[in-house]
């Protein structure tokens, strides 16, 4: 058989699939489309968030994965504890909404102090965050004072009651000199003593943001006090202090006069309860006499008697330029030479009030109805305490001849008299009433009246 030979052309594929503007295919394949979701920050928090509470056992936190999204994050007394602080740092470390975070009494502890510190660091967007009451010692100080060496974007930090020691200022102090962005501390209720107040002396002599600092309820006294004193002299930019409540006593009370003689910036002094006498009070009078920025003055709860109280609202009267409004003589002796003058202080200034009694109670409304000024006889005992330096279980235990723990109004009313303290009939009935709060004729007393 003779074979047939094809005269078909063998086509040139070369050729044909290089001229593109001729060729044309059902069999050509196309790229498919590549959808690009857009990244969503709140899914990937709250991936990230679960993930972690997964890893280490705690339970999601419902309250947490609401405000993702929030400028404000309250999480006070959730009991988080250090594994729970974990999942939210971890969390909150791509945040870019939240700007004021609480997570006030969570206890934390130190490791729980550690991951905060380790999320302010890379988070941008919180300004305020308040750790107050978590026990963070001196593990979570440190983490926290080194975080503050480098965060830019806090302006308020409250670390109140977290066990802080002396040696824990130390942390805080460097962070003070270096940090030039935190305006708000507030290290109340800690443990600063001596060395803890050298500390913040040579922090806040330093520092050039902050503008209110808290460092009530500590334990600064003697040369603490006096360290704090010497950086405020150097400090231009601190308008709030809050001192009250520590052992500042008449020489703390006297380097902190010299401060106000030459202090144009500070509007706010709060030195409640520092065991300030007449003493102190009379060198706080001469500063009051020259200072012409303090607006506020707190010295309620010190033993500075009739003569101190009156001093310093004569040194206000007599300083015309005297930015005063507010003094604050809560529980402080006052008498009637005092309301006389303070009716025609308040006529040439009627901006001007004094703080008496209770809390927030003005004096005006005493001024004009002299019948209702009464003395505190609760104050009358105490300045007695202060002054025989004894405690108040001790003067009741003298008084007792009895029941142990308790002791009749009649035997309390001889022990007043015995012991002279200056106490009207009148002033004892009131305080007997005040004492037997249940009426059933005895005084109870113990040591946690010490």
């Amino acid at each position: 058989m003779t074979a047939v030979r094809s005269t078909m052309a063998t086509p040139d594929f070369d050729n044909d699939l290089g001229d593109s503007d001729d060729y044309e295919t059902d069999l050509e394949l196309e790229e498919p489309e590549v959808v690009q979701q857009e990244y969503d920050p709140v899914s990937e928090m709250t991936r990230l968030y679960r993930s972690v509470c997964r890893r280490t056992g705690v339970v999601p936190a419902s309250t947490f994965l609401r405000h993702l999204t929030a400028s404000e994050l309250n999480m006070d007394h959730y009991g988080l504890g250090p594994l729970g602080t974990k999942c939210i740092a971890t969390a909150l470390k791509m945040s870019t909404f939240i700007e004021t975070l609480s997570l006030e009494d969570n206890w934390m502890t130190g490791e729980g102090g550690v991951y905060m510190a380790d999320m302010l660091k890379e988070n941008p967007s919180i300004t305020d965050i308040n750790l107050a009451s978590n026990r963070l010692g001196t593990e979570g100080s440190e983490a926290i004072g080194d975080m503050l060496l480098e965060n830019r974007s806090l302006r308020r930090v409250n670390l109140a009651d977290n066990k802080f020691s002396d040696r824990d200022a130390m942390f805080f102090a460097g962070a003070m000199q270096s940090n030039r962005y935190l305006e708000e501390l507030n290290l109340s209720g800690n443990e600063f003593s001596e060395v803890g107040g050298g500390f913040m002396g040579a922090g806040i002599g330093a520092n050039e943001t902050i503008t209110a600092l808290n460092l009530s309820w500590n334990h600064l006294r003697l040369k603490g006090v006096f360290a704090l004193c010497r950086g405020l002299r150097s400090n231009n930019t601190l308008q709030w202090l809050d001192v009250s409540w520590n052992g500042f006593d008449d020489e703390g009370a006297s380097g902190l006069a010299t401060v106000l003689k030459y202090n144009e910036v500070l509007t706010y002094l709060d030195l409640t309860n520092n065991r300030i006498s007449t003493r102190g009070a009379m060198k706080m009078a001469k500063a009051l006499c020259i200072n012409k920025t303090l607006h506020t003055l707190k010295l309620g709860k010190n033993p500075i008697g009739m003569d101190g109280s009156l001093q310093l609202l004569k040194a206000v009267r007599s300083n015309e330029e005297s930015g005063m409004h507010v003094l604050d003589l809560t529980d402080v002796l006052l008498s009637q030479e005092f309301l006389d003058l303070y009716t025609v202080v308040q006529q040439e200034r009627p901006h001007f009030s004094v703080v008496y009694g209770g809390v927030g109670q003005d004096l005006g409304w005493m001024v004009n109805d002299k019948k209702h000024l009464k003395r505190d006889p609760m104050q009358v005992f105490q300045d007695y305490i202060y002054k025989n330096h004894t405690r108040v279980i001790t003067v009741f235990q003298s008084f007792n001849r009895g029941d142990r723990d308790r002791v009749t109004r009649e035997a309390f009313k001889k022990g007043i008299k015995t012991a002279k303290i200056p106490l009207a009939p009148h002033e004892i009935e009131h305080m007997l009433d005040v004492l037997d709060s249940d009426g059933d004729g005895m005084i109870s007393y113990g040591p946690s009246s010490a």
